[in-house]
Formats: C-alpha cells, sequence, structure tokens
C-alpha cells in the first residue's frame, strides 16, 4: 500500500494544486481595487465572506497614509448594495452596483466608481 502511494503522491499532489489553483472565484467576497481614468492607485474595498461586514481603503494620501470606511453589504445574484459613505462624511452613504465576473461598478447619484477583481489595500 506504501509503495502505491509513493507512486501515485506527484499525481495527486498536482491534481490538488489543478483544483486549488487558477480557478474563477465566484461571488463578490474578497479584495476589489478601483479602476481609476489616469491610472493611479484608488481606494481598495473588501468584502468579508462570512459576514455582511464591508471595509473600504482610501486612497493613498500625500503622506502615503490612508483612511479606513466601515460599512455593510447585500449581494445577491450579481446585484450589490453598499452602506458606506465612500465619497467622504458629505457624499452618499448607499451605493449599488453589479458584479460581472472580476469587474464591480458602485454608483451613487451621479457618482460611478469601477473595480476590478484583486490587488491589496497596502498593508
Amino acid at each position: 500500500m506504501q509503495n502505491f502511494l509513493v507512486r501515485r503522491s506527484p499525481w495527486l499532489l498536482a491534481l490538488v494544486l489543478a483544483a486549488c489553483s487558477g480557478q474563477p472565484q465566484t461571488g463578490i467576497a474578497g479584495g476589489w481595487s478601483q479602476q481609476t481614468a489616469d491610472g493611479t492607485q484608488g481606494m481598495h474595498l473588501e468584502f468579508d465572506a462570512g459576514s455582511n461586514k464591508f471595509l473600504a481603503h482610501t486612497a493613498p494620501r500625500a503622506d502615503g497614509g490612508h483612511d479606513h470606511i466601515s460599512g455593510t453589504y447585500t449581494f445577491e445574484a450579481g446585484a450589490v448594495t453598499v452602506q458606506a459613505a465612500l465619497a467622504g462624511k458629505q457624499g452618499p452613504g448607499t451605493w449599488t452596483g453589479k458584479q460581472d465576473g472580476d469587474a464591480l461598478t458602485l454608483s451613487a447619484g451621479e457618482s460611478t466608481l469601477k473595480f476590478a477583481r484583486g490587488g491589496s489595500s497596502g498593508h
């Protein structure tokens, strides 16, 4: 039995790695990086898979730091609603949009923000 497992180990390892990597993610859970018109680093969003919690890391300030905005979200069949003041304290507190594969669009009034799956918050 041990000889059988040793001979099959490389094949089993390859099968496990193939199953765990390179698969497209579904749903909205995870990180999303803002796609800005001028290509500068924008905000980074994180949707918690185990709850309705949401965290945004704002675009970097001149000193290199950034702020955090927490809120909640709902997601169903590609439609998302975020309850958070993404445009600052004076901006709207509710953003709606849709997720289409690795693209996410959120709008509030005349403001629209676009995101792509992945990236990092910088910490």
